[in-house]
């Protein structure tokens, strides 16, 4: 007997298509699941990434607080400054300087100077009773209001341009006139030191004006002293460089020569 031929052209078999099919289908299905396998361990990457985000800023958040509070539990407290009572006057100690008296009751060195009419500061007294000026003791307007010292002729004006200045006004009275203050103040000044000026005193009447009064027969205030507008605090006279019996009178703002006719009332 002879067996059949297998099927096919030349007795040749066929192989069936079917695993060809099979292969194909689990590869398509490996790669949707690696597929999907990728997509959960993105999406769980983002998860923790944000989830990493979020309790970092809260970690960090809680440090810098815990470094503030550590810092203003750790930081020494400044102690409390010891205020002085200032008395009215100082005496001088030997070897004390008015330096160290300025820094003790905190008086500006230059306002003890000129309240106590001090020439020479490397040679005071130990024993020498010093004023010390107080800011609180007198409450003066920001911009006095001015009366006239005296009255009598105006001799000579101001001028601060050309060569020749003159920082006030002359004004004509006989010897002994009583002169007043402009305004109410404190006098920071009085004495003949100053060249030219002869008897002089000078009011301080807030932080921004004075007044000048020169050429005085005697001063009637002292330094330190507290006077009211219109108060006599001293008489015309011609010492200094003076031609005859006047009052050479300035208002100063700022420490600067100002023209007084712009500041007092009219006549």
């Amino acid at each position: 007997l002879v067996s059949a031929p297998a099927s096919g052209v030349g007795g040749r078999r066929f192989k069936s298509s079917r695993p060809d099919h099979n292969r194909s289908n689990i590869l398509n299905e490996r790669e949707s699941g690696l597929k999907i396998f990728k997509k959960a361990v993105y999406n769980n990457k983002k998860k923790h990434l944000l989830l990493f985000c979020f309790f970092g800023i809260i970690f960090f958040s809680c440090l810098f607080l815990s470094q503030c509070t550590y810092k203003q539990a750790c930081t020494p407290k400044s102690p409390a400054r010891r205020v002085i009572d200032l008395p009215q006057y100082h005496i001088l100690k030997r070897g004390e300087t008015l330096w160290r008296v300025s820094k003790r009751y905190g008086v500006p060195l230059e306002d003890i100077i000129r309240y106590n009419n001090i020439d020479d500061v490397s040679n005071i007294p130990a024993g020498k009773r010093i004023y010390l000026p107080r800011k609180t003791e007198y409450s003066m307007e920001r911009s006095p209001s001015f009366i006239w010292p005296l009255k009598g002729t105006i001799t000579r004006g101001f001028k601060n341009e050309g060569p020749i200045h003159h920082s006030g006004i002359d004004i004509s009275s006989p010897i002994g006139t009583p002169i007043v203050s402009t305004a109410s103040g404190r006098v920071i000044y009085d004495g003949d030191k100053m060249s030219g000026y002869g008897n002089m005193i000078i009011i301080k009447h807030n932080e921004e004006f004075s007044s000048v009064y020169a050429h005085n027969r005697v001063n009637l205030v002292k330094a330190g002293e507290r006077v009211e507008k219109g108060q006599i605090i001293a008489e015309v006279g011609v010492s200094g460089r003076s031609t005859g019996a006047h009052l050479h009178f300035e208002i100063r703002k700022n420490k600067k020569p100002v023209d007084p006719l712009l500041y007092l009332p009219n006549l």
